[in-house]
């Protein structure tokens, strides 16, 4: 037999954790949790509780990240709902939705935390989040891959893209928004300079608008469905808000439809016949 850890599993098995499975991000998000709210007891508490229940379900806390779907959440749901809460009582509701917030928090933050591991392929790989749909595969630009590539090659062997000389070894939030403090007072200072004033301010905006800038110039060159991918979006009726379409596209869209009826279909289609010879699992959709 060999070496066990606190949680009575084997030493070997805490390696595969770690390198891919939810118990190695909760470590690293615990780690983060207790540096950031160590003057605030009763939200560590609420966290580490959260994190000792999600762990005490083997099903959920030995598989690999990209195992645990909503399905395997509702077994646990309803594992709890079978147990029993303090003094013996059965589990409150508000106790488990307090332990599924705590699964959420993580991912949600841990979409942030992106390891050397997710880029490759000229891909970046996102593994989880907060809905099945976060997880995906992003083509890189160049400018994009170059980037990351420069990144890589400063890590100094850390696991994390963007390392930082924290507890969890990786860049926090309230770093980043230091950074950007200071990138918006160098923006001030280049347009006052360009245009000669001081009287000038450079336009605050919150980190997230970067997102929603990129999807919004992403839409116009794809269809709904590849920007709802990308995107990671679960309800369609969100990517809908990122379209609005144009008088030229759809003149061009009308164009193409006409192209088509017109007989230019050759290598393009398939006909109906062959549909139906073809798998399930041969269409991609």
């Amino acid at each position: 037999m060999g070496s066990r850890n606190s949680r009575g599993a084997p030493e070997e098995a805490v390696v595969q954790f770690i390198a891919g499975g939810l118990f190695g991000l909760m470590m690293s998000w615990l780690s983060f949790v207790r540096a950031t709210f160590a003057a605030k007891p009763k939200t560590l508490a609420y966290y580490e509780n959260g994190a000792k229940a999600l762990l005490g379900f083997e099903r959920l806390a030995d598989e690999p990240l990209d195992a645990i779907t909503s399905d395997r959440v509702a077994k646990y749901v309803s594992r709890r709902q079978q147990g029993k809460g303090k003094h013996g009582r059965p589990l409150q509701i508000a106790s488990l939705n307090r332990e599924l917030q705590v699964l959420r928090r993580m991912f949600h933050l841990a979409q942030e935390w992106l390891r050397a591991e997710n880029v490759a392929d000229g891909m970046l790989e996102i593994q989880y989040g907060k809905t099945d749909n976060a997880r995906r595969r992003i083509p890189m630009t160049p400018r994009v891959q170059a980037t990351l590539n420069m990144r890589l090659s400063k890590a100094d062997g850390s696991a994390w893209v963007f390392p930082a000389l924290t507890k969890s070894g990786h860049i926090e939030p309230s770093s980043l928004k230091k950074q950007h403090v200071k990138a918006i007072a160098e923006a001030t200072r280049i347009l006052r300079e360009e245009i000669k004033r001081d009287d000038v301010q450079f336009a605050s905006f919150e980190l997230y608008a970067l997102r929603h800038t990129c999807l919004t110039r992403w839409a116009p060159h794809m269809d709904p469905w590849t920007l709802a991918y990308l995107a990671g979006h679960r309800d369609m009726n969100i990517t809908k808000s990122y379209v609005d379409p144009q008088e030229q596209t759809i003149r061009e869209a009308m164009g193409r439809v006409q192209l088509e009826k017109s007989g230019h279909t050759s290598g393009h289609t398939t006909p109906q016949a062959d549909l139906r010879k073809i798998p399930a699992s041969g269409l991609s959709f």
